[in-house]
């Protein structure tokens, strides 16, 4: 399994018991308030609670792309970079 993902991905799969990708616990990996599903805040949805969120995730949303085969990708700065 290639792990090119955002770090909120990371949180995902590591929250999955027994998923045996030697993740840290997912509440280690994510801190902060989830997005308001009403009033989502700029740029990235996930950038409140994000570790490398910067300043271009408030203004700017992450485009998707294809960053492996049947494999896309939204995140400024993923993991791994392609």
């Amino acid at each position: 399994l290639c792990i090119r993902d955002s770090p909120y991905t990371r949180a995902l799969i590591a929250s999955i018991p027994g998923g045996g990708l030697d993740l840290p616990p997912a509440d280690t990996l994510i801190s902060g308030e989830p997005p308001s599903p009403v009033d989502p805040p700029t740029g990235c949805r996930f950038r409140t609670r994000c570790p490398r969120a910067s300043a271009r995730c408030a203004d700017e949303e992450p485009r998707i792309r294809r960053v492996g085969e049947d494999h896309w990708l939204a995140c400024h700065h993923p993991t791994d970079s392609p």
